[in-house]
């Protein structure tokens, strides 16, 4: 490309040297750099026999039953929940982002990491609704009730999300309260 070439001849330039300068002599001398490495080891033989004499006099506690909860904390239990869509019949797993319709049921699976109750809430266009309180374990089971499975049925369009805590309140902070938005058209 002759137009680049020109161009880069007309800037005016000094040329590139033909070998790499050398380089100079060395900055630190030789008697400052022992002076620094010396107390530096020092140093770290007396950080590594203190450390060493600290951890021995540290009693080891071990927990008869681990917990899942933050030591020093009030929060709740870790809570897990599934949902699933039944349309016409059949089930689905809920997907994230999906667009739902009027007149599809959504079924629940809650988990706790500790034995105990799970509140299930649906907050909607038209706020909070409490769906059922169960009891809840380790291994994620289906809602039910005396009454049968728990459903909640779309009738209003916007969006939803459900809510099962661990705690109280009706606060949703993790880990003590799992969370899934849908949006129904």
């Amino acid at each position: 490309m002759p137009e680049i070439d020109d161009l880069v001849r007309a800037l005016d330039t000094p040329p590139a040297p033909e070998v790499a300068p050398a380089w100079g002599p060395d900055p630190v001398p030789w008697w400052r750099r022992r002076w620094v490495v010396g107390p530096a080891l020092a140093l770290a033989v007396l950080v590594l026999v203190l450390g060493r004499g600290a951890t021995d006099s540290v009693e080891t506690v071990v927990d008869e039953q681990p917990s899942t909860r933050v030591r020093g904390t009030e929060t709740a239990p870790a809570v897990g929940l599934q949902l699933a869509i039944e349309r016409d019949g059949e089930a689905l797993v809920a997907a994230p982002g999906a667009t739902y319709r009027l007149g599809d049921r959504v079924l629940f699976r809650v988990s706790r990491a500790e034995q105990g109750p799970v509140r299930l809430l649906a907050v909607g266009p038209a706020g909070p609704v409490s769906i059922a309180t169960v009891s809840a374990s380790p291994e994620p089971r289906q809602v039910t009730t005396d009454d049968g499975l728990v459903a909640w049925e779309f009738d209003v369009p916007g969006t939803w999300t459900f809510q099962a805590t661990g705690g109280v309140g009706d606060d949703c902070v993790a880990p003590g309260c799992a969370h899934e938005t849908l949006r129904v058209e």
